[in-house]
Parts: C-alpha cells; sequence; structure tokens
C-alpha cells in the first residue's frame, strides 16, 4: 500500500452517483477504499476500487474500523439508502450510541451526527460534490425559451416553495408548466420515476413548454 498517494473512504449507496463519483476521483489519482452496503450498492463496483468491504446498513463503527485500517482520512458519502432499510439496522455498539444520542432522525441530524463520529476519528468527511463540478448545473437559464417576466414570476414563486419544503425534510422537486400558469404547478416525487405507469405519464407531457432554471437556494461549498 501506497501511504503517500491520497485515499478517500467511499461510503458507497445505490444509484449511479458512486460509480460517478469513482471514476471522477480516478482521474485525479486518487487511490479508493469503499464500505458498501448489501443489497444497495452494485457488485459492479468491486472492479473499479482499490479495496471494498462489504456492511450491513447500521454498522458505524465497523465502516469507521475499516476506514482507518486502509489509511483514509478523507470520506465520502455517495449513493442513496432506501428507506426500507433504514428500518431495518443492523446497529453495532457505535451506532446503539449514536442514535440514542440523537434527537430528531431526519436526513441533516442523521448526516450531521455520521460526520461528527467520523471527525472522533481524524477521518474528514468532505462535501458531496467533491471532483464532481463538471456535472452541476450552472445558476440561471439552462434550456428553453427566453424568459419573459412573467416567466421569472413563476420561477421565484417555485423557488419559495423549494426551499420551504427542503426545510421539511421533503424529498421532491417542483416542476411548474408555465403556459397554463400556476393552476399546473406540481410536485413530482423523484421516486415515482421508476414507476412504469408515471413514466407513460411523463411521455404525455409537452416538455418543449417547459423552461429549466438552476435557482441556487445556498452559497456553494469551496
Amino acid at each position: 500500500m501506497n501511504h503517500e498517494q491520497r485515499t478517500i473512504g467511499v461510503i458507497a449507496g445505490n444509484g449511479i452517483y458512486p460509480e460517478t463519483f469513482v471514476r471522477a476521483a480516478r482521474k485525479q489519482g486518487i487511490r479508493l477504499v469503499v464500505a458498501a452496503f448489501k443489497g444497495e450498492t452494485k457488485e459492479e463496483l468491486e472492479e473499479e476500487v482499490d479495496a471494498i468491504k462489504w456492511f450491513r446498513v447500521g454498522q458505524l463503527g465497523s465502516v469507521i474500523k475499516f476506514f482507518r485500517k486502509q489509511g483514509a482520512f478523507e470520506a465520502i458519502m455517495v449513493g442513496q439508502i432506501a428507506p426500507r432499510n433504514l428500518f431495518d439496522l443492523w446497529p453495532d455498539l457505535r451506532t446503539l450510541k449514536v442514535l440514542h444520542g440523537v434527537k430528531e432522525r431526519n436526513a441533516e441530524s442523521l448526516f450531521g451526527v455520521i460526520a461528527d463520529e467520523l471527525a472522533k476519528d481524524e477521518i474528514t468527511l468532505l462535501p458531496a460534490t467533491t471532483f464532481l463540478d463538471d456535472q452541476l448545473a450552472g445558476e440561471g437559464h439552462l434550456f428553453g425559451p427566453p424568459l419573459k417576466e412573467r416567466d421569472w414570476e413563476d420561477v421565484r414563486f417555485g423557488q419559495r416553495i423549494v426551499k420551504k419544503t427542503s426545510a421539511l425534510d421533503i424529498g421532491q422537486s417542483i416542476v411548474g408548466q408555465l403556459r397554463s400558469r400556476l393552476e399546473r404547478l406540481c410536485f413530482l416525487d423523484l421516486r415515482r420515476l421508476k414507476q412504469s405507469a408515471f413514466k407513460e405519464r411523463l411521455r404525455s407531457w409537452d416538455f418543449s413548454q417547459f423552461h429549466c432554471v438552476a435557482c441556487l437556494t445556498a452559497p456553494r461549498e469551496k
């Protein structure tokens, strides 16, 4: 093992996010060790990293020991953990202790305590966008017809709704069909995109009348 090479521990969930990060980090010459989760992480990821170990959701103490043994004093969380697994934990002693001290078990508080536990073992949790700046949308109008002031009123209205719902831990995006104004404003639950019936409904929508605008609601981490 080359201890001088930068090593990052990857806490990998499901979806394409883990493999996207792994390929971006590889281009930077990073050594990658992955904490994978049964029923979540793609098995194919094993072929793209330097070391991998499989865990059950809730084994935080074991994950930290694995990272330290591999010389990873930086870590990143990439990918989703399915809600069903969050309610089927196999917690080790460290996780039980952490959960006992958490008053509100929402995403913000849980990520916070995980970062705190990593820090106790001198492991720094990296921003989720590390090495992925080229994958981020820029601020402002992305595509579609130029926006008129009336359209920007819809955008600003939608932005206010997104900020309010995100504060309530509602994991949704907002879609407004501007042609028919706010009466067609609706919430699009991203998880429903996996349902074939919902995909068929999306195909019937006239997206040529949509504007795509990225509104940054908080400063980016540098």
